[in-house]
């Protein structure tokens, strides 16, 4: 039989912060099209539709319907479940000017507390489960 070589994976601390840049900016990314070169303008929360919970048939969650005006047309998008926004709330929204109704609330909240941020959050644990695994725990005072 051949001899067999010890492999080691090491992740430097640099590394780490690189990867766990990338994963906070993936939400933000997935838009960057409409952020880059779309159009701003300011949105209002005009109604509170209820929508049946995906978790709790019986219950229903709340979400918002936000109105904006782009190239002279009233477009309607909805906001973030549950977010309790009262009417007449006003968010930054940006749209593609060749599409409005491709458009996304410019907001902490929209892009790290709505449905976007689950995979963003299952790929964060386990990154961090992964580093902690495979950091390289000699050169940690570095």
């Amino acid at each position: 039989m051949g001899k067999f070589t010890n492999i080691n994976f090491k992740l430097s601390r640099k590394k780490f912060w690189v990867v766990t840049i990338l994963i906070f900016l993936l939400p933000i990314s997935i838009n960057y099209k409409t952020l880059i070169f779309g159009k701003y303008t300011t949105g209002v929360v005009v109604d509170n539709v209820p929508v049946r919970s995906f978790l709790v048939q019986k219950e229903f969650d709340k979400i918002p319907v936000i109105e904006f005006n782009a190239n002279n047309k009233v477009i309607r998008m909805y906001g973030i479940e549950n977010a309790n926004d009262s009417i007449g709330e006003k968010y930054k929204v940006a749209y593609n000017p060749n599409s409005p109704t491709n458009c996304v609330i410019v907001s902490f909240e929209y892009f790290y507390l709505g449905n976007k941020a689950i995979l963003p959050g299952i790929l964060l644990l386990v990154w961090l489960a992964f580093f902690q695994a495979f950091r390289d725990k000699k050169n940690e005072s570095k």
